[in-house]
């Protein structure tokens, strides 16, 4: 696992390590299998795109999670651009016959404010549909979780918004990993 650049806490991609490992060592008995983590943390999806034809390619994966960050919009990528660059990486993995599920952006009533994501997130949800790939929904779970009070990501207490935080890595993790197994045959 390459953590460099992560939180030091539990971030969401350790998180999927952890809970993916365990569940594919008992699924996979009999199959080799090996879960890392590429990333570039606030990486706009230009820059992503260009990881996967230096990082990930190499390592020949069956299968990709790309997480779409909010990093294009804080940056002011526009929304087409976004998707074209999407696509492009999207496009060399495919190429390459690996399955690949994309994660929305997550939800955060403060980014929202400032920054609307609702054309990124239509831009990506044509291209995901464009190219048959999985789309994983995160934005609109936290949104809900936000909306039923699950979860307080603006009540200004550091406890209360880390217990959240928690509440979502560990909610996300879980349902990403019911989604890859899933789709995974079970060993001979």
């Amino acid at each position: 696992i390459d953590r460099s650049g992560f939180d030091k806490i539990a971030t969401y991609p350790v998180r999927l390590v952890a809970e993916l490992s365990s569940v594919l060592a008992v699924r996979l008995a009999r199959r080799r299998h090996k879960v890392d983590v590429i990333g570039k943390p606030r990486a706009a999806t230009a820059e992503l795109a260009a990881l996967i034809s230096k990082q990930v390619l190499p390592l020949k994966p069956a299968l990709v999670i790309w997480q779409i960050g909010r990093s294009d919009a804080r940056r002011g990528n526009p929304p087409y651009r976004f998707a074209d660059q999407l696509d492009t990486g999207i496009k060399m993995l495919r190429q390459q016959g690996i399955d690949t599920i994309v994660l929305d952006l997550q939800y955060h009533p403060q980014f929202e404010a400032l920054f609307r994501t609702d054309e990124y997130r239509k831009h990506l949800r044509w291209v995901a549909a464009k190219r048959d790939l999985p789309l994983f929904r995160r934005f609109e779970m936290i949104e809900h979780w936000q909306t039923e009070g699950r979860v307080d990501l603006d009540s200004g207490t550091a406890e209360t918004e880390n217990a959240s935080y928690d509440f979502i890595q560990d909610c996300v993790s879980y349902q990403l990993t019911r989604m890859i197994v899933s789709g995974v045959r079970q060993s001979p």
